[in-house]
């Protein structure tokens, strides 16, 4: 999961930062936000197997948690400086809370 935020995250939020035009920056937010979903996903099936649904680990909070919560400015500061949304509560609404 560690390398899953650092090989797919990263280039990602990186593809959104050199984007040139509009159609470029478009298609940088969607693969962003498909990443997101695939995360989502497993944020959900990994949560629930370990207890309550908090946190990656279940009960208690984890170095992936703690990644995680290290790429959220990232995606904030993205989302003000492109007037884009990455983190949408339609689509990843575990992830957002």
């Amino acid at each position: 999961m560690y390398m899953f935020l650092f090989s797919q995250c990263f280039p990602s939020l990186v593809e959104l930062l050199k984007a040139k035009g509009e159609e470029e920056r478009l298609a940088a937010v969607d693969k962003l936000a498909a990443m997101l979903v695939l995360l989502e996903e497993y944020f959900i099936n990994c949560s629930s197997t370990k207890g309550n649904g908090n946190f990656f680990g279940g009960d208690g909070i984890g170095y992936v948690d703690i990644a995680l919560g290290c790429f959220l400015g990232w995606f904030k500061a993205s989302e003000k400086l492109f007037d884009v949304k990455v983190l949408d509560i339609a689509k990843t609404p575990r992830l957002v809370e």
